[in-house]
């Protein structure tokens, strides 16, 4: 027997919230960046995710992008204008993130 789901919408009455925090302080975006979904990244800024929150240890979607190499979610919160100035706990920005990123591939060819 297969179970029907309904799928929830994102946005006003829908009965979520775009700026909701996981257990360890992540936001939808957040995790969406992590796990390279832009579809779901864009569909959570077009109903007003806060673009720059940040995270227990002060990473916000676009660092948390960055530092696993998902460009197109990295290119989706560029286009609507996430902080680049922005400093994690570590000191760390985004393009220092991905910089980092970019040696290590680098290193492992």
């Amino acid at each position: 027997m297969r179970r029907r789901h309904r799928r929830r919408g994102i946005g006003p009455g829908c009965g979520a919230s775009a700026a909701a925090r996981s257990a360890q302080g992540d936001t939808p975006l957040q995790l969406c960046a992590s796990h390279d979904d832009s579809r779901i990244a864009q569909a959570l800024l077009d109903a007003g995710a806060p673009i720059d929150l940040a995270d227990s240890s002060g990473q916000t979607a676009l660092m948390k992008a960055s530092v696993r190499g998902k460009l197109a979610v990295v290119s989706a919160l560029l286009a609507r204008k996430a902080s680049l100035d922005l400093v994690d706990r570590s000191g760390s920005t985004a393009l220092i993130l991905a910089a980092e990123l970019s040696q290590q591939a680098g290193e492992m060819v």
